[in-house]
């Protein structure tokens, strides 16, 4: 039985690994490429701007530009650079950027053979983000006393090296748009300011946009190949703190159907920010205090891959003469969580950093801060996820010892139990109250075992989501061919099966010598299957672990045995 268990083992795991070979050599999975920049066109008279979104589902439109092409204004651009940062380009034709270019060298993605700069603003959405808008038709939440599309023609008032302003006017309404460009970091103030020169009260709802694009042919995840994980874009609401998302799905597998966004939704509260992105990069914008309880937020998207985060501001009443002003804070960039934490709005904090999907916030934090701390020490991510996992080790030894020892106990158990067995035969009544006044006899719980472990539970959930979640360790190498933390290696993957083999193999026996064999041998198979798909930082704490586990195990048999000056002790009798 043991011999054609380990045949049908090696059998798996050969079929397996020869699988993801095919897969990764001739099947690789599609990656989203760098976008080039977009280059708007003039729209023709009484028609939808070229590239405008479609209509998405649970979404009213923006207002089409109905000026004839001969009125529209040439666009002009502004190039803004940060070095090591990014590289904006932004044009009069929404007041907005239309190219924002990751320059970090770090921050690459791979298309066509090559390694090229993310770029983060995607001619597929149909407009550029942080485009805002006032609309006189659709519903009195959205309803002004003027229109002014999304996509309407700015005049480029002032252009320093940190600003950008930007006005329009409709009527009697001057709109003013200012872009604040600090010279570090992603952060970008941008101020919208609603002033009426007429000599009649106007009543307005401002309209903020952030469109985001996942190209339906794009498998997600990295259940295909042993390739970096393809992560997928969505759409994101903070409403007081708790973050609501509309996600994209591949469709086929456990999903089922075709390619799908998740359900829209469109909410009134406090709303903190919007934005689209993906696991590593977000593209947000955050609202000044004073609006909450009244504010709405809606994210939707249509099968063609286009999503849209939008917010609408409650309705204001601006006296003749008088303005209103509306200050906000856009991230354009990698989620670094320190980085997003400090973005405030009116001196209020932004609440961006909840951008960062952790389970645990109250925990994976602090172990992120943790971590950080270790690696200014190690400079490499690789060792500083090493040294972690070693304090976490120290952290939970104590439980962990008990949970090993206690199933040392009951595996010492085993003969007692057998000749029990024996003696009842089918009384599986008189069995299982045997079987508990030898427990109380011998001082066995048999929770022993398991409750340590539970207690455990919280410190790896929050540990593995704080990994899965770090852009701090994205294309960032540990040693030789291990050259991304967050992209899977599967010779890792298949050395931490092997390593969790041989810990099957030092634990101690069950009474149930079945169970034994099914956990000696399928345990690894499916752990070593499971961490193929994980990002190698991640395979490389599940690895650290078990092999400390494993010195934990090994001085747990020999201090039961004897074996640390001790005297080995004897089988107990029934």
């Amino acid at each position: 039985m043991e011999k054609r268990t380990l045949v049908t083992v090696a059998l798996s795991m050969f079929i397996l690994l020869g699988w993801y070979w095919i897969q990764a050599k001739y099947f690789p999975p599609q990656k989203p490429a760098p976008t080039a920049p977009v280059t708007p066109t003039a729209p023709t008279a009484n028609a939808p701007t070229p590239g405008a979104p479609a209509p998405v589902a649970g979404l009213a439109p923006t207002a089409a530009v109905t000026a004839p092409a001969a009125q529209r204004a040439p666009e002009q651009r502004v190039t803004v650079q940060r070095d090591g940062l990014y590289r904006a380009v932004f044009s009069t034709w929404g007041a907005s950027p239309i190219e924002f270019t990751l320059l970090n060298p770090q921050y690459k993605v791979g298309a066509r053979g090559k390694s090229l700069p993310i770029e983060m603003v995607r001619p597929e959405a149909g407009a550029p983000p942080y485009t805002v808008s006032f609309t006189s038709t659709g519903s009195d939440a959205e309803r002004s006393d003027f229109d002014l599309p999304a996509d309407a023609n700015w005049t480029l008032v002032r252009q320093t090296q940190d600003e950008i302003v930007y006005s329009v006017d409709v009527g009697a309404v001057h709109v003013e748009k200012r872009w604040e460009l600090p010279a570090t970091g992603y952060r970008l103030g941008m101020t919208v300011t609603v002033e009426n020169r007429g000599e009649k009260p106007l009543v307005e709802h401002l309209l903020v946009s952030v469109p985001g694009f996942q190209d339906p042919a794009v498998q997600g995840g990295g259940m295909l190949s042993f390739g970096r994980r393809v992560n997928l874009t969505d759409g994101e609401c903070d409403l007081g703190g708790k973050v609501k998302r509309v996600t994209w799905s591949s469709g086929g597998g456990c999903s089922g159907g075709p390619p799908h966004w998740g359900d829209a939704f469109s909410e009134v509260g406090d709303v903190k920010w919007i934005g689209t992105g993906e696991q590593f990069f977000i593209t947000a914008v955050a609202f000044g205090p004073g609006e909450e309880g009244r504010a709405s937020c809606s994210v939707a998207g249509d099968l063609s891959g286009r999503i849209l985060a939008r917010a609408v501001y409650p309705s204001r009443q601006i006296a003749p003469h008088a303005r209103a002003e509306y200050p906000m804070a856009a991230y354009v960039g990698p989620k670094l969580l320190q980085a997003l934490d400090a973005v405030t709005v009116g001196g209020v904090d932004a609440r961006l950093g909840d951008a960062v999907d952790y389970n645990l916030q109250w925990l994976a934090r602090p172990m992120f801060w943790v971590l950080k701390k270790i690696q200014v020490v190690t400079r490499n991510w690789g060792l500083a996820i090493i040294v972690i996992t070693i304090l976490l080790k120290l952290v939970t030894l104590y439980p962990t010892q008990k949970s090993m020892q206690s199933a040392r106990a009951m595996a010492k158990l085993k003969p007692d139990l057998d000749r029990l067995k024996a003696r009842y035969g089918d009384d599986k009544a008189a069995f299982s109250q045997a079987q508990m006044e030898l427990f109380k006899q011998k001082g066995v719980s048999p929770l022993g075992g398991c409750l340590p472990m539970v207690l455990q539970m919280p410190i790896y959930i929050a540990f593995y989501s704080m990994l899965s979640n770090a852009v701090d360790l994205y294309r960032t190498s540990f040693i030789g061919p291990i050259d991304d933390l967050t992209a899977p290696f599967w010779p890792l993957a298949v050395l931490t099966g092997a390593l969790m083999f041989l810990q099957q193999k030092i634990s101690p026996t069950t009474p149930d010598s079945q169970q034994q064999k099914t956990m000696m041998y399928t345990m690894p198979v499916m752990f070593m299957a499971f961490t193929l798909f994980l990002p190698s930082g991640l395979t490389l704490y599940i690895f650290t672990n078990t092999l400390l586990s494993m010195a934990q195990q090994w001085w747990v048999n020999r201090a039961s045995d004897g074996g640390l000056g001790g005297a080995p002790r004897k089988p107990a009798r029934a």
